[in-house]
């Protein structure tokens, strides 16, 4: 957790979360709880404004991987600061567009892991892919190996064109793969592509053929969460001109990110 970005998401949560909430999340971090009495308390609050102000049905998602040094005891039940975000994230992007719409997933970088097993886990015929380094790629595979046995994942490795794996592919739940595949994939074959916090780590040329690739394999939306401050400035995105913006803000509990939804041409469904 980056704790430099603690004390903001706290003050927004306060100003979310009723005030007996508040209350009683306070009391139990502080005579209860045996972790970090920030993560406590922030996870805590995360959790308390996903069950007042989100459908009913997230809050019941369980932990995919129960951590006893990150969980925090809460309505009888483990929680984790992790799962929580990945619920907002996940809420953020459906609340605008019906998951009916949505049969295949590209995420871009392995570190939202959480958000992919959120997806599957409310969309059960979902294809999630998800593509980056071969090193992130085997550490994501053993978290989906674990949380999904009985799914198939299409493991990544070498081929040279799409054909020579296609009917694994496309019969797999989970697909892993690294950036330099992404060219292969058929085009318009994405429904929903999803990033956070990578952009902004890349330069300027690498981020617009990012971009370039994305509008050729998405048909339906784009999803991204990024710093503010970071070494690429908000106003430095610059999305393909046939995308349509349904939102770009600031992330109500996250006040140093901003988020941002696109659709690709006239298909906007809100």
């Amino acid at each position: 957790m980056d704790y430099s970005t603690l004390l903001p998401q706290i003050k927004s949560l306060h100003a979310q979360v009723p005030k007996s909430r508040v209350l009683k999340a306070l009391i139990q971090t502080l005579y209860k709880s045996k972790k970090s009495i920030a993560y406590s308390y922030l996870t805590l609050l995360l959790w308390e404004y996903i069950a007042e102000e989100l459908p009913d049905h997230l809050c019941h998602i369980p932990e995919p991987i129960f951590n006893p040094s990150a969980a925090v005891r809460w309505r009888k039940r483990y929680i984790s600061h992790e799962l929580a975000c990945a619920i907002l994230d996940f809420h953020a992007i459906t609340h605008k567009i019906s998951t009916s719409n949505v049969q295949t997933v590209l995420a871009i970088g392995a570190n939202a892991w959480q958000l992919g097993y959120v997806f599957l886990h409310q969309i059960p015929l979902l294809k999630y892919i998800v593509t980056d380094s071969s090193f992130a790629l085997q550490r994501v595979q053993g978290h989906y190996e674990k949380v999904f046995p009985n799914k198939k994942i299409f493991l990544y490795r070498p081929f040279e064109n799409f054909e020579s794996v296609k009917q694994e592919f496309e019969s797999a739940s989970i697909c892993l793969i690294e950036p330099c595949q992404l060219p292969l994939l058929p085009p318009r074959s994405v429904d929903l592509g999803i990033t956070i916090d990578v952009l902004d780590k890349l330069s300027h040329q690498e981020m617009g053929n990012y971009f370039e690739l994305l509008a050729k394999l998405i048909k339906g939306y784009f999803y991204f969460k990024e710093q503010k401050n970071s070494s690429i400035k908000e106003a430095d995105y610059q999305l393909p001109e046939e995308w349509e913006e349904i939102f770009w803000r600031t992330c109500i509990l996250h006040p140093f990110s901003f988020e941002a939804l696109f659709a690709q041409g006239t298909i906007i469904d809100q």
